[in-house]
């Protein structure tokens, strides 16, 4: 879960290093607006990234 004080950009941030880190690619090889409503539902960072791994069939690295 997003805490209150977490921006977009923060939220974004967070999540290209994970998606850098657990599947070796970056923001730019996913769909913003899905990162974007994982930030509207207070999903984590780590939330998002899992569910993209699962949605797109990526090699999540053993989340």
């Amino acid at each position: 879960m997003t805490t209150s004080n977490t921006t977009l950009t923060d939220f974004q941030g967070e999540v290209a290093r994970l998606l850098e880190n657990r599947i070796g690619i970056g923001l730019n090889d996913v769909c913003m607006d899905f990162i974007e409503t994982c930030f509207n539902e207070q999903e984590s960072a780590s939330e998002c990234v899992e569910q993209l791994a699962q949605k797109y069939d990526l090699d999540d690295g053993g989340f």
